[in-house]
């Protein structure tokens, strides 16, 4: 289901940048998003007593961070 879900939204990257990305970079774009917010919100539950806004704030820095990496597009 997961996988499914992927390929969808990578599927919706390439639909919307068409002359920027194929279909291998658009799913390295994606892995790139999702693997940031996994691994950022990960690193944020290993700290105690992080609330759930501390959460949002990590997902979202990683977002930010993983959108200026894919300006190299």
């Amino acid at each position: 289901m997961l996988f499914d879900l992927q390929s969808k939204i990578a599927g919706a990257f390439l639909k919307a940048f068409p002359d920027e990305l194929d279909p291998i970079s658009a799913a390295a774009a994606l892995g790139s998003l999702l693997g940031a917010v996994q691994a950022a919100t990960r690193a944020c539950g290993e700290l105690h007593g992080q609330s759930e806004e501390e959460y949002l704030k990590a997902g979202r820095r990683a977002v930010e961070i993983a959108m200026r990496g894919l300006g190299a597009l």
